[in-house]
Protein backbone atom coordinates (compact mmCIF):
# COMPACT_ATOMS: atom_id res chain seq x y z
CA UNK A 1 0.00 0.00 0.00
CA UNK A 2 2.89 2.37 0.75
CA UNK A 3 4.16 2.31 -2.83
CA UNK A 4 0.84 2.24 -4.66
CA UNK A 5 -0.20 5.78 -3.68
CA UNK A 6 2.93 7.12 -5.38
CA UNK A 7 2.22 5.16 -8.54
CA UNK A 8 -1.40 6.29 -8.57
CA UNK A 9 -0.56 9.96 -8.04
CA UNK A 10 2.20 9.91 -10.68
CA UNK A 11 -0.01 8.15 -13.23
CA UNK A 12 -2.86 10.58 -12.52
CA UNK A 13 -0.52 13.54 -13.05
CA UNK A 14 0.85 12.01 -16.24
CA UNK A 15 -2.60 11.40 -17.69
CA UNK A 16 -3.69 14.95 -16.79
CA UNK A 17 -0.61 16.40 -18.54
CA UNK A 18 -1.21 14.22 -21.60
CA UNK A 19 -4.84 15.36 -21.73
CA UNK A 20 -3.80 19.00 -21.41
CA UNK A 21 -1.33 18.68 -24.28
CA UNK A 22 -3.99 16.98 -26.42
CA UNK A 23 -6.55 19.72 -25.77
CA UNK A 24 -4.20 22.63 -26.51
CA UNK A 25 -2.84 20.91 -29.60
CA UNK A 26 -6.37 20.43 -30.89
CA UNK A 27 -7.33 24.06 -30.14
CA UNK A 28 -4.20 25.32 -31.88
CA UNK A 29 -4.92 23.18 -34.91
CA UNK A 30 -8.50 24.47 -35.10
CA UNK A 31 -7.28 28.07 -34.81
CA UNK A 32 -4.69 27.52 -37.56
CA UNK A 33 -7.38 26.08 -39.87
CA UNK A 34 -9.57 29.10 -39.14
CA UNK A 35 -6.74 31.48 -40.05
CA UNK A 36 -6.05 29.54 -43.25
CA UNK A 37 -9.73 29.68 -44.20
CA UNK A 38 -9.74 33.44 -43.58
CA UNK A 39 -6.62 33.84 -45.73
CA UNK A 40 -4.51 35.27 -42.89
CA UNK A 41 -0.87 34.40 -42.29
CA UNK A 42 -0.79 33.71 -38.54
CA UNK A 43 2.96 34.35 -38.38
CA UNK A 44 2.59 37.99 -39.41
CA UNK A 45 -0.31 38.84 -37.09
CA UNK A 46 0.08 41.87 -34.89
CA UNK A 47 -1.82 42.78 -31.75
CA UNK A 48 -3.92 45.23 -33.79
CA UNK A 49 -5.15 42.46 -36.09
CA UNK A 50 -8.30 40.83 -34.81
CA UNK A 51 -10.13 37.91 -36.31
CA UNK A 52 -13.10 37.45 -34.05
CA UNK A 53 -14.17 34.10 -35.42
CA UNK A 54 -10.74 32.56 -34.84
CA UNK A 55 -10.19 33.98 -31.38
CA UNK A 56 -13.24 32.13 -30.08
CA UNK A 57 -11.36 28.84 -30.22
CA UNK A 58 -8.89 29.86 -27.55
CA UNK A 59 -11.50 31.49 -25.33
CA UNK A 60 -13.41 28.26 -24.67
CA UNK A 61 -13.82 27.33 -21.02
CA UNK A 62 -15.50 24.58 -19.04
CA UNK A 63 -18.67 23.44 -20.81
CA UNK A 64 -17.77 25.26 -24.02
CA UNK A 65 -14.53 23.31 -24.20
CA UNK A 66 -16.15 19.96 -23.42
CA UNK A 67 -19.29 20.27 -25.54
CA UNK A 68 -18.35 22.64 -28.39
CA UNK A 69 -14.63 22.86 -29.12
CA UNK A 70 -13.49 19.32 -28.33
CA UNK A 71 -16.26 17.52 -30.31
CA UNK A 72 -15.53 19.81 -33.26
CA UNK A 73 -11.90 18.73 -33.08
CA UNK A 74 -12.90 15.07 -32.84
CA UNK A 75 -14.91 15.57 -36.01
CA UNK A 76 -11.69 16.11 -37.94
CA UNK A 77 -10.32 12.66 -37.05
CA UNK A 78 -10.86 9.50 -39.05
CA UNK A 79 -14.06 7.73 -37.95
CA UNK A 80 -15.45 10.74 -36.04
CA UNK A 81 -18.57 8.84 -34.97
CA UNK A 82 -16.46 6.28 -33.11
CA UNK A 83 -14.38 8.93 -31.33
CA UNK A 84 -17.50 10.94 -30.49
CA UNK A 85 -19.11 7.89 -28.89
CA UNK A 86 -15.92 7.16 -26.94
CA UNK A 87 -15.62 10.79 -25.77
CA UNK A 88 -19.22 11.18 -24.65
CA UNK A 89 -19.17 7.69 -23.14
CA UNK A 90 -16.20 8.80 -21.02
CA UNK A 91 -18.10 11.94 -19.98
CA UNK A 92 -21.09 9.80 -19.04
CA UNK A 93 -18.94 7.48 -16.93
CA UNK A 94 -17.31 10.49 -15.29
CA UNK A 95 -20.74 11.85 -14.41
CA UNK A 96 -21.90 8.54 -12.97
CA UNK A 97 -18.70 8.24 -10.94
CA UNK A 98 -19.16 11.78 -9.60
CA UNK A 99 -22.74 10.96 -8.64
CA UNK A 100 -21.53 8.00 -6.59
CA UNK A 101 -19.10 10.22 -4.70
CA UNK A 102 -21.95 12.59 -3.75
CA UNK A 103 -23.93 9.82 -2.05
Amino acid sequence: VAGSEKAISLSDTGIALLGGFAIYEMLGSMRAKCYNAAGVDRYTLTEDTEIETCEGYLNQKSFGLAFIAYPEGLGTLEAPQFWGIVFFGCLLMLGIDSAFSLC
